[in-house]
């Protein structure tokens, strides 16, 4: 409920998905980053793919997790 002179502002349109957000095809049907994936314990809930995209795009000498 809005108490006040003013009436609320329209929210805009939502943002578009960022372009570097998305995972390039290489890497996501790479066939010897699935078997390395394959590898790991089912516990390790993180985005592989994804932080191999950040990290190669974003020209870092070194990683850590």
């Amino acid at each position: 409920m809005f108490v006040g002179r003013r009436t609320a502002a329209e929210a805009g349109p939502q943002r578009a998905p960022r372009f570097w957000d998305q995972v390039p095809k290489e890497i996501l049907g790479d066939p010897n980053l699935k078997s390395a994936i394959a590898l790991l314990q089912a516990n390790y809930n993180v985005e592989i793919p994804m932080m191999i995209h950040r990290i190669s795009s974003s020209g870092a000498q070194k990683a850590a997790l």
